[in-house]
């Protein structure tokens, strides 16, 4: 089972993944588990944060340039890896993910979007976890006083940003102008 910390991620973000109901999980050698996401192109991976022999599995993935999702999940039920670093390295083991019971555990998951498998709901069941590292483009940007008016002392200027998605505003941001070699700061006032 997974347990997503629901919400918005943009670029940087560290996106952490709780996974559970595994049972408490031993090592013979270095195991290393990684998650296969199906986000950005190509599908990216992330590893384990923290392996420990515990229940408790925490994945980290930090959100790169050009990642979206509307509803994050894995890439399929076959996403959830079991790699060694001596494997990696030598290819000589073959170790398996085990429980404390030394029984094999499954690594085949839920198909994405479904709770399917046991009840087992997958990453975007579990969770709403959005993902936006699409970086806003300007198409470009006018003003509304005509360019062969004068302006006067404290007349307004009217500037438009045009971009090539909804953007959100935080806070009062300010749009640096030239005028006649000086630069001003013009705030942001709707939009």
């Amino acid at each position: 089972m997974f347990e997503p910390r629901s919400g918005l991620y943009k670029i940087n973000d560290t996106i952490t993944i709780k996974a559970f109901g595994f049972g408490t999980l031993r090592q013979n050698h270095f195991i290393h588990t990684e998650i296969e996401l199906g986000i950005g192109d190509p599908d990216r991976r992330f590893a384990t944060a923290s392996h420990t022999n515990g229940t408790d599995h925490y994945y980290n993935y930090t959100v790169q340039p050009g990642d979206y999702s509307d509803d994050l999940d894995y890439y399929n039920a076959s996403s959830l890896y079991m790699l060694t670093g001596l494997d990696l390295l030598h290819g000589q083991y073959n170790d398996v993910l085990e429980n404390i019971e030394t029984n094999a555990v499954q690594c085949r998951l839920s198909d994405p979007g479904t709770s399917s498998d046991g009840g087992r709901p997958s990453l975007s069941v579990s969770g709403n976890v959005t993902v936006d590292g699409i970086v806003p483009i300007v198409l470009n940007v006018t003003s509304s006083n005509p360019a062969a008016a004068p302006l006067g002392l404290d007349d307004p200027v009217t500037v438009r940003v045009a971009f090539d998605e909804i953007v959100f505003v935080d806070g009062t941001p300010l749009l640096e102008l030239e005028m006649d070699g000086e630069n001003r700061k013009a705030a942001y006032a709707s939009g």
